[in-house]
């Protein structure tokens, strides 16, 4: 790394990886968004630096996503134009780039993450893995850039999210949460079921 681009890319990336990896363990859709909102950012500057430029668009397009999402402003055909441009973009910057596999790769996991985060309503479970498969990707693309420390924060952020599903899967078998994620009040369950007698 003697290259300063890079280790300022991997400052700016490892900053937004904080952002992004706390929000591994969050089971509030809305949260999640907020806090990785400041997270694309960084890494957006991290990818201008490292000269990733479909890293960059996929940052970008990823800031504005999430902020269309907090703010309510994304209706069907916002969606829609969001993914299509994730997609569209992403690919097109990587084709014109020449771009390797990795970079493909990255904008997948985006296109995926944004379908599930606009129409996935019904499982948290589901989020948490799709948010996975997001993170393994762009760990290939962050180790093809040499921005190392996004690329460990995206591998632990994997291994968490994965825990995460594990743990809420179980439980919501168990019944202590709903399938969104949220935490059934057993004392309310067990008086409707004494009331129910």
């Amino acid at each position: 790394m003697d290259n300063p681009l890079i280790i300022v890319a991997n400052v700016l990336g490892a900053i937004g990886m904080i952002l992004i990896f706390v929000t591994s363990a969050f089971k509030n859709k809305k949260l999640v968004l907020t806090v990785q909102a400041g997270g694309h950012l960084f890494l957006a500057a991290s990818d201008a630096f490292a000269g990733s430029w479909s890293a960059l668009s996929q940052e970008l397009l990823c800031l504005l996503r999430d902020i269309l999402i907090v703010t309510k402003k994304a209706n069907k055909v916002v969606k829609i134009l969001i993914i299509a441009a994730i997609a569209g973009i992403g690919y097109g910057i990587s084709i014109a780039t020449k771009a390797n596999v990795f970079s493909y790769l990255a904008v997948t996991g985006n296109v995926l993450f944004t379908i599930d985060i606009f129409y996935n309503n019904k499982s948290i479970v589901g989020f948490k893995i799709i948010s996975a498969l997001n993170n393994i990707l762009w760990m290939m693309l962050f180790i093809d850039i040499k921005v190392y420390t996004s690329a460990i924060a995206n591998g632990a952020s994997f291994f968490i999210n994965i825990g995460v599903a594990i743990y809420l899967f179980v439980n919501i078998k168990k019944g202590k949460f709903d399938k969104m994620g949220n935490k059934i009040n057993t004392e309310e369950k067990e008086e409707k079921t004494i009331d129910e007698q």
